[in-house]
């Protein structure tokens, strides 16, 4: 029996460069290295000791195509496959909480591809999230709204999220400061970050939770241009809390933001239609 596969298996994801590296289980997929921008496989979340020279020891096999994005996941006895048009991926939702790592790739269609992986090997992903975010969007930025507000301030923002921040300005220094809710009874943190051409919100998993939440990380991206609507309404049970419908083709996703400046800023983010009546 082969056992190179074994023999090279740990927790880490791995670029896959040649024929010889796709795990054995995908081999009949199809899948070029040599044709593919990016190639990655993810390993099962099972401990060394346990794997063994016989199991499939990936989870999935990721390829950025010319021009789709291709996720093959392990299953029992098989394997299924999803292609996806680079245009019908909406918005990524990249979170990690401690080694708990998730990639979510939201599609026109509404549905959702999630990729769970160890949060220690978060920068392939961040590669693998790079190369989508380049061939989702392929045109200019649209302007952002004259800023008629000074630079939000940082106090009272949860220091994860602020580190967050900061390494995203380091990667991405055309990203401008949009709005920051501080932390406050009832509702954690957030960050908001535009560039004109797409719109970063960092928050955590559990957007209520009082504790138990203090290590995750969620960089939520959406393709600004592509926005078609907004929908706000009052938080139930929440005073002063209005809860944020992005609709982005079928896709809908929802964001809890502080009435007042914090919403107006995030609202004009979005789109130039400025801030909708309350139902």
């Amino acid at each position: 029996m082969d056992s190179a596969e074994w023999d090279d298996f740990g927790p880490w994801i791995r670029e896959v460069r040649g024929p010889d590296e796709v795990p054995r289980l995908f081999r009949g997929a199809g899948i070029e290295p040599a044709g593919c921008r990016l190639v990655l496989k993810v390993p099962r979340s099972i401990d060394r000791r346990n794997a063994r020279p016989e199991m499939d020891l990936y989870d999935h096999l990721i390829a950025v195509e010319e021009e789709t994005l291709a996720v093959l996941g392990r299953r029992d006895g098989g394997y299924d496959a999803v292609r996806l048009p680079f245009d019908h991926i909406v918005a990524i939702e990249d979170s990690v909480c401690l080694l708990d790592g998730r990639l979510g790739l939201h599609t026109a269609d509404g549905a959702a591809v999630v990729i769970p992986y160890n949060g220690a090997s978060r920068a392939p992903i961040q590669r693998l999230a790079g190369l989508l975010r380049g061939s989702y969007l392929p045109f200019a930025p649209e302007p952002l709204p004259p800023a008629g507000q000074p630079v939000p301030y940082l106090g009272g923002v949860e220091t994860g999220l602020v580190t967050a921040y900061h390494r995203v300005l380091a990667r991405e220094p055309e990203m401008r400061l949009v709005s920051a809710t501080a932390r406050r009874p009832g509702l954690r943190s957030s960050i908001t970050l535009s560039d004109g051409r797409e719109i970063l919100i960092l928050h955590r998993r559990d957007w209520f939770g009082r504790g138990g939440d203090d290590y995750s990380v969620v960089v939520t991206v959406l393709p600004r241009p592509r926005i078609s609507g907004a929908e706000v309404r009052p938080f139930p049970r929440r005073r002063g809390i209005c809860l944020v419908t992005v609709q982005v083709a079928a896709a809908r996703l929802r964001f809890p933001v502080p009435d007042g400046p914090e919403l107006d800023a995030f609202l004009a983010a979005l789109s130039h239609l400025g801030r909708p009546p309350l139902p």
